[in-house]
């Protein structure tokens, strides 16, 4: 039991010192090679150096400013909606396969008409993600980003833009009537920044 927790105290005492010295040499390697005033002071017991670091100017910056940063910023946060998005339906897609799947496979406890609904229902649901992964595919040519959720019996298509106007929104729920077979009351568009 001593033995143990000696064991233990060491091996936290290690892993502690590994994480300070990896902050050490995190933190103490030279930030930029580039351009350096240096000044020097010199004391009686130690040699001081004094090093600034001039900040980049210009291209040397990363070519950068504040509003393309920003603009960035928006863009990473934008992906990020659209994975969500495509993430969530992925998932609903995923779940509702397994489910019909298990009701085809398990004779025990279904008849033939359920596992036979199951298999229509499946292909119909395959399908349907087939025509909207096509509308994504066509909405990625003229947009950055594209997503469509389904909501009930309602389809609300999301697009990447800076402004969307009334044109392109009809254009939107056109191409969405004609990929997936529906009517225009079943479309709902929206845009994100």
């Amino acid at each position: 039991m001593m033995q143990n927790r000696r064991q233990t105290i060491w091996l936290v005492s290690m892993l502690s010192l590994m994480v300070i010295l990896s902050a050490y040499y995190l933190l103490t390697e030279e930030v930029n090679p580039g351009k350096k005033s240096e000044l020097s002071a010199s004391t009686g017991q130690d040699d001081i150096r004094v090093t600034e670091i001039d900040p980049p100017q210009g291209e040397e910056a990363g070519g950068m400013s504040d509003e393309e940063a920003l603009e960035s910023m928006n863009r990473a946060a934008g992906q990020a909606f659209f994975d969500q998005v495509e993430l969530n339906r992925r998932t609903w897609f995923d779940r509702e396969h397994e489910r019909l799947s298990m009701i085809i496979s398990d004779t025990a406890n279904h008849t033939q008409e359920e596992a036979a609904a199951a298999v229509e229902e499946l292909s119909r649901l395959e399908e349907m993600d087939e025509r909207i992964t096509s509308l994504q595919t066509k909405l990625l040519s003229s947009y950055d980003n594209a997503a469509v959720e389904l909501e009930e019996n309602r389809y609300k298509v999301i697009v990447q833009a800076d402004v969307l106007d009334r044109r392109q929104a009809v254009d939107i729920v056109d191409l969405a009537v004609r990929e997936l077979g529906i009517t225009p009351d079943q479309v709902a568009v929206q845009y994100v920044p």
